[in-house]
């Protein structure tokens, strides 16, 4: 099989060096522990919303002046 040659000064002695600075460091430190446990918040999501709908004719401007269009009330349209 036919090698690439490969360019010139492609891993000079200062990489080695600075390699073999860097394998020292990393064989002296001490290993890394797996987590004894994970916190875990007691409430995740807030609970469904249960008052009545929001006022569309209030939130539209609002709506309007950061870039977004109010299609209609969430949920299947009616009739169906």
């Amino acid at each position: 099989m036919l090698e690439r040659p490969r360019a010139k000064g492609w891993c000079s002695q200062g990489t080695r060096a600075a390699a073999a600075r860097l394998a020292a460091i990393v064989a002296s430190m001490p290993p890394r522990r797996a987590a004894t446990s994970i916190v875990v918040p007691s409430v995740g999501v807030p609970p469904p919303h249960d008052g009545p709908p929001p006022d569309v004719a209030k939130l539209a401007p609002i709506a309007e002046r950061n870039g977004f269009i109010i299609m209609g009330p969430p949920g299947p349209p009616p009739g169906r």
